[in-house]
């Protein structure tokens, strides 16, 4: 479990609920420009596909990010 967590080294830095808000926002944001660079790279013939594949990757880093600051914020994982 450590190995998983050391993944997402954002999530050490959530102490209080002002941080914790700050770490999802960072999350969000990341995952909102991954999008939207691939939908101006979305029209590129074979980029097109690789940048959506990459886009997907980081949107799930996103999501798993913003579960796992949840988890380790109300002490379900240590």
């Amino acid at each position: 479990m450590k190995k998983f967590l050391s993944l997402f080294p954002l999530n050490d830095m959530a102490s209080d609920i002002y941080h914790l808000i700050a770490v999802i926002v960072v999350y969000a944001v990341l995952g909102w420009a991954a999008k939207f660079i691939g939908a101006l790279t979305g029209w590129l013939p074979l980029l097109g596909w690789l940048f959506e594949l990459l886009v997907w990757f980081v949107r799930v880093y996103c999501f798993l990010g913003i579960v796992t600051v949840l988890l380790k914020y109300f002490k379900v994982v240590k």
